[in-house]
Parts: C-alpha cells; structure tokens; sequence
C-alpha cells in the first residue's frame, strides 16, 4: 500500500523547497577522424562508457540523485555543512504515517549536523525485524523504519480503547557527546478506517511543576514541585514571576498528593538547573545526583529525600553567564517503603528514562535572577554578602566571590 504523508509534515523536512537540479548527462564527442591513434579512440569510448556506468548509478531515469540539503563531490552526494548550521534539535520534526505500517522518518543531513548518529537509530526493541532504511522524502533523504501495526513487533504497545487501536513505540538516536535523543510516537486506528491518526511528540512539551505519578497501572497521583523563600518551608515564591536576588538561597518542595505512606515514599533522583526550559541541554549543571547533593560547585542542601512522600531541599543561587534566568528539573519516581534502602541511600546517577513506571521530571522556570547587573556590572566581578557563582559552557568556570 502507499504511504501517505500530510504535505505540512512533509514542508518541515524540506526548508529550502524547490525541485532537486538536473544534471545533464555527459556530452558524446563525435568519433575522432583522420589519423587519429585507435588508442586514443579506444581511451576515449571506454571514458564516455565509465561517465555513462557512474551517471547511471546515480539514477537511471537521468535526475541528480542528491537531495537538497546535500551537494555532489565527485559524483558522491555528501550533506551541506552550511545547510543546517544554525539548526536546533527542537527544529528535528520527525514524520508519521500510520497505514498498514508505522513509517516514520527523520532527516538524515539534520541530524548529523546536530552531531548524532541517524543510521545507528534503533526502536524500543531490536529486533532483527526492525532495519532502517534510507530513502528521499520531498527531495530531503530521511532515514525511515516501517513497523507492521502488531503488538509487541519492534517494541511496539498495543492499547484498545473501545473501538480504537493505538500502537507506541519510541525511536532513540544516539549520539557520543549529547546522549540518547528519546522521540517517542503512535498511531490510532479507528475500526474500519483504512489510515490512523499520527502523534509524534518531539519536540517534547517542557515539563511542568505539576505531573501525575502511575501507581501500579492503576492509577496516577499529582505530584507538584513549588519554590519557597523561607527555610521553614511556608512562603511560596509568586509562581507567575520568580524573582530571586543573585546570591540569595531559594527552597524548594515536592509534595505527591497521596494517602498511603505507608507503602510509598516520594525520592527526587536528579535535579539540575539550566537556562532555558530545554532539560536536555548540555548546558545545564547536577545539583542531585543519584538522590543525594551532586559534588558541585553549586551549594545544594537535601534535607528530606525518599523519606517520606515530600521531598525538600536548597540551592543557593547562581547565575549562567548565557543567561540571567534558571529553570530548574527534577526527575523523581515514587518508591516503596518497604525495604527501601535504595529510596534514600545515595546511588549511581540515572537518567529519566531509566527510571521506569511511577517516574517524571518537574520544572521550575524561568526563575529571574534579579540584581545581576547592581552586583556584578554584568561580569560577575562584585562583591556580597554571600557566596555568587557564574557558570559559563561549554566548560565549566566558576568564581567565587568573597563574602
């Protein structure tokens, strides 16, 4: 069956928009005359011969096979550096097709630029099954899986919801210095509709200070992480506009709304700070790390984790010299009481997708980092009371300023 694509998905993956150029073919020279070396001529029909062998391995029908985000090198399409140079991972927009297969596509010239590695992409399952493949979309080349609508198939999850059929499944690329790029997708099949209904969520929506936990796949519970200006925990900071003074310390709180704690408690895994709402820039510093304050030039008090279902603890405020603002994430899951060592015991650093059921990730942000300029003249060279710390990408400087 032929897979059909919605042409604004399609439009996200070719920018530049036109039609790929033709290459002409090469031109035939009229045969030599006179007393011309046979040699020569011989030289000259096996050159035209080799030209047409490479043109047609190119493309039989006679059109440049490369796309257009890629330039021709000697007959080879490599991917335009200048293309893509100011591009993002949250201008990645991946496409969906859900018909008799999930087919779903991602740009292959993308994200090399971005410096990941497309063709060593794999599904929630590897399963020998599930091969990618290279093709062109829209004269953009993608790389693409085609997974059958089958529970279970390459990681695929099968759920039914009266007369509708969803099937999930996540596409990871990897990459060596960025970590693993999570873009998870499904389609829903009404009975009796020959396509479903596509849903990629990438770009991922940023996290929110409130989200609900699943218990035992039974239910969920809201859980909400709020900063406060006071160390006894009762004053909330104005949560439509987080101000704080550099150098100043800001508590914060996660409360997961639920009865029974007795057989849960609440643990924050990790919490980081950044200066956008983006959890998976690299621009962002630990401050806890595996349940316990991160050995950080950033001071970080835990005063309660995986104790009880609230979570508290402080950060002293420091400024990113990218940026005046912080958003702050913490990725927690809920843990049973019983026999839990490993809900307050320091452990190994995990990331949120390794967390499993009754996980995700809070944020807090943007949270203005007021009398930066009174204090610093937009250096980070004043003086206070406290300690005022810069943090400055891709490596990490710190000053520390004297009391």
């Amino acid at each position: 069956m032929e897979h059909k694509v919605a042409l604004a998905h399609i439009g996200s993956l070719n920018p530049l928009g036109g039609p790929s150029k033709k290459l002409l073919p090469p031109t035939m020279q009229p045969p030599v005359r006179g007393r011309g070396s046979k040699m020569k001529i011989l030289a000259g029909l096996l050159a035209v011969l080799a030209q047409q062998i490479v043109w047609h391995t190119v493309d039989c029908q006679g059109i440049k096979a490369c796309a257009n985000d890629e330039v021709e090198v000697d007959m080879v399409c490599r991917c335009n550096d200048s293309f893509y140079r100011d591009a993002t991972e949250n201008d990645l927009v991946p496409v969906l097709t859900c018909d008799d297969f999930l087919t779903i596509s991602v740009s292959k010239c993308l994200l090399e630029a971005l410096s990941r590695s497309p063709n060593n992409s794999y599904l929630s399952n590897l399963d020998m099954n599930c091969t990618m493949t290279s093709s062109m979309l829209n004269n953009i080349r993608v790389y693409s899986f085609a997974i059958p609508t089958q529970n279970g198939i390459c990681g695929n999850v099968m759920e039914i919801n009266g007369d509708q059929k969803t099937f999930s499944n996540i596409l990871h690329i990897p990459s060596q210095t960025n970590g693993l790029l999570n873009v998870p997708f499904s389609c829903t099949y009404t009975s009796g509709a020959q396509n479903g209904t596509a849903l990629v969520d990438y770009p991922p929506t940023p996290p929110g200070n409130r989200i609900d936990l699943a218990i035992n796949d039974t239910g969920s519970i809201l859980t909400i992480m709020t900063a406060y200006s006071d160390s006894s925990y009762a004053r909330p900071i104005d949560k439509d506009n987080y101000e704080v003074a550099a150098g100043s310390t800001l508590y914060f709180g996660i409360i997961s709304d639920f009865l029974d704690s007795e057989t849960f408690v609440l643990r924050a895994e990790n919490c980081f700070a950044g200066p956008t709402s983006n959890s998976a820039s690299s621009e962002k510093v630990l401050l806890i790390s595996g349940g316990c304050a991160d050995e950080n030039p950033v001071p970080t008090t835990v005063d309660s984790n995986g104790e009880s279902l609230e979570v508290r603890f402080s950060v002293d405020m420091f400024i990113f010299q990218s940026a005046t603002t912080l958003h702050l994430f913490c990725d927690v899951q809920l843990c049973l009481r019983a026999g839990a060592g490993s809900c307050t015991a320091c452990t190994s650093q995990r990331r949120a997708d390794e967390l499993g059921p009754g996980s995700g990730t809070l944020r807090i942000g943007p949270i203005s980092v007021t009398d930066y300029d009174r204090l610093t003249s937009g250096s980070c060279s004043g003086k206070k009371h406290n300690t005022l710390l810069c943090l400055s990408f891709p490596c990490l400087m710190v000053e520390e300023r004297a009391h």
